[in-house]
């Protein structure tokens, strides 16, 4: 199976402290083809590119500059095979991920302790605003944010479903909210569009990580956010 990483060149400050993203991805690649899959990047950079383990290299356009992970709907959009899913750039595998068409989506996880820090705030100012008032399943409180660490949507409907929320979503902050943090934007547009959609239809869905990150899985350690700083941690 094919494990789709990507990548773009940083138009904005993500951590207050340096993340050496070549390094995580080179370790993350590493433990994939341990494990037998086959990677592939995605990226607008192809110097960053260079010296990476990989067995395909796709050049794309950053279409959407506000936030800086942008390049996952459009993979979906593009590509009608199930035979992929899509990997974060901080993830350690350990051993195959037991996959299957019959389930409609899998991901990562479901997000904990995030909402006041990284939600909230901005939401708040969307329902202020009623930016999103003429969506249907459009809600501005408080859910259970679905994390994307690692995705794989088998159901072609549910692809077009979450580009077109996704352009929808995104077109809306370009315009209204460009100057809340980037942290929010990012994972308000493409997280919880998703975590919507599959609360709004009937879509079976499967995780792998419960309880928190980047432990309580026995295929793959995801090291989200702020714990790549944390020392204590043995990986690849």
């Amino acid at each position: 199976m094919e494990i789709v990483y990507t990548y773009k060149s940083p138009t904005m400050k993500i951590y207050s402290r340096e993340v050496n993203q070549k390094d995580w991805i080179s370790r993350s690649i590493k433990s994939a083809r341990m494990v037998g899959y086959s990677p592939h990047l995605y990226t607008n950079d192809l110097e960053f590119a260079q010296d990476l383990d990989l067995d395909n290299i796709t050049i794309v356009e950053d279409k959407y500059p506000l936030i800086w992970d942008t390049l996952k709907p459009e993979i979906f959009l593009n590509r009608t095979d199930m035979d992929f899913f899509i990997s974060d750039n901080d993830v350690i595998y350990k051993k195959p991920i037991p996959f299957n068409d019959t389930i409609d989506f899998f991901h990562d996880g479901i997000e904990i302790n995030n909402w006041g820090w990284v939600y909230s705030d901005t939401m708040d100012y969307l329902k202020d605003k009623k930016l999103f008032d003429h969506n249907k399943i459009w809600c501005y409180e408080k859910k259970e944010v679905l994390n994307l660490g690692i995705l794989k949507i088998n159901n072609l409907d549910l692809r077009k479903k979450y580009f077109d929320f996704w352009i929808e979503t995104y077109n809306i902050f370009n315009e209204f909210v460009k100057d809340k943090p980037a942290t929010a934007n990012s994972a308000i547009i493409n997280q919880y569009t998703l975590t919507l959609l599959f609360n709004s239809c009937n879509y079976s869905k499967k995780h792998f990580t419960n309880g928190g990150w980047p432990g309580n899985n026995e295929y793959y350690n995801h090291y989200p956010g702020y714990t790549k700083f944390k020392e204590t941690y043995s990986i690849i």
